[in-house]
């Protein structure tokens, strides 16, 4: 018996996992939780086999979650809606063991599960290549901002406008633009609602990023 236990801040999405690993002889859910601090507890008091997390759990950022994940052997298949190739190769090298995007099949997660327990790993071709071949993987990604780049990082994350920037750093919305279209690139996303996300679950509530 393959015991499992999920997180993910969203009942109904707990509810369709538990459905689909419902079907799978062999496969039995022993503990859910809605936050990060449910999931530590129930890892440190469980007895389980695989952990199914997902990134946005409001209470903790996501990378840091599987750090400590990572310090009690935890094997975790990390099932998220964000994009594959911004976090698939970050979360495996933060200790994860597999990657798993939300809109796959149901049967990839549970593949995903059967390679895991097994002690390997699941991760898509371009994941395998980025774990090959991309050297800056390591860092993560707002660690290759220079230091204005950051200031104006933070405040984008924070959901200010490009006009309110401009104002509280007494630059001009030009400049402020520039920046941004500089901070995307590098940290390899197309718009403002994934360097939120990004921001909201690496960087929120940690002084890694200051004016």
């Amino acid at each position: 018996m393959i015991r499992i236990l999920v997180a993910d801040d969203h009942d109904v999405v707990r509810e369709g996992i538990k459905g689909i690993l419902q079907t799978v002889p062999g496969f039995v859910v022993v503990g859910e939780a809605s936050s990060a601090g449910e999931l530590l507890h129930l890892a440190s008091t469980s007895t389980f086999d695989a952990i199914i997390l997902d990134l946005a759990l409001p209470d903790a950022p996501g990378i840091q979650v599987l750090t400590k994940l990572k310090r009690i052997g935890a094997r975790v298949i990390v099932y998220s809606a964000y994009p594959e190739e911004q976090f698939g190769a970050r979360v495996i090298l933060a200790g994860a063991q597999a990657y798993v995007s939300k809109d796959k099949p149901p049967e990839e997660l549970t593949r995903a599960i059967r390679a895991v327990v097994r002690g390997g790993r699941h991760v898509s071709p371009a994941v395998s290549d980025q774990l090959l071949w991309d050297t800056d993987i390591s860092d993560q990604p707002h660690e290759k901002l220079s230091r204005r780049e950051k200031q104006v990082f933070q405040m984008l994350g924070e959901g200010r406008s490009v006009t309110e920037i401009s104002q509280i750093l007494g630059i001009s919305f030009k400049t402020v633009s520039t920046y941004r279209s500089r901070i995307l690139e590098k940290m390899r996303m197309s718009n403002n609602a994934q360097l939120i996300a990004y921001y909201m679950h690496n960087i929120e509530g940690e002084q890694t990023v200051t004016r």
